[in-house]
């Protein structure tokens, strides 16, 4: 990368981008909206990971209050070379993912970065639903607030000319393995831990 490019980078990446109070609230009502109906889904027999007894039970999901400073500049740079990874995931098996792009991001003045994936499906399996990028991530909360295991994110993919978007940490959520056993989950890569709390999204599941 030049350095022409580099300092493009970091001159996007020290603008804000401001809201207004009625942006915010919608926001928020949003989000909230998306939780409530993620929780009903659980209690539902075809679309939860829950076991019988838990979803008996179910009393709904933990949460970080929703906090729009996790709402976070980055600056998406596509990777050239696309190359196919396997990523080991908890039931010890992997899964293959296209290393697409990475994101840079910044947080209170200073910069991350975090690696977005593209799943290859097996041959044979046919997924209809829409494109997507994937974002497993480590950050300082796991296994005291948060799932030992990591987070996800998933974000629609950026237009070719888009270069500036937002990572939104208040909607990362919990693999499946939070909730019990039986899945096979992706492991976050090594180079996608941030060596900070992030103190929004999803919580630790209680059993």
């Amino acid at each position: 990368m030049s350095l022409i490019s580099i300092s493009c980078i970091l001159l996007v990446l020290g603008l804000t981008f401001t809201t207004t109070a009625q942006e915010t609230k919608t926001y928020i009502k949003e989000l909230q909206q998306e939780r409530k109906e993620k929780q009903a889904s659980l209690k539902r027999k075809k679309s939860s990971p829950l076991n019988k007894e838990d979803r008996k039970h179910f009393a709904g999901l933990n949460y970080f209050p929703i906090d729009t400073s996790y709402q976070v500049n980055a600056v998406f740079v596509e990777v050239d070379a696309k190359d196919t990874i396997s990523i080991p995931t908890s039931a010890g098996r992997s899964k293959d993912f296209v290393r697409y792009g990475m994101f840079l991001l910044s947080f209170d003045k200073a910069q991350d970065t975090l690696y977005g994936y593209k799943r290859v499906w097996p041959e044979g399996y046919t997924y209809d639903g829409e494109p997507y990028i994937f974002l497993p991530f480590n950050d300082e909360t796991n296994g005291d607030l948060t799932y030992g295991g990591g987070r996800y994110l998933d974000l629609s993919i950026p237009a070719k000319t888009e270069r500036e978007v937002v990572i939104d940490f208040n909607r990362c959520y919990n693999p499946y393995c939070a909730y019990g056993g039986g899945f096979s989950c992706p492991i976050p890569p090594r180079e996608n831990r941030l060596n900070r709390p992030i103190l929004a999204g999803e919580k630790n599941y209680d059993h």
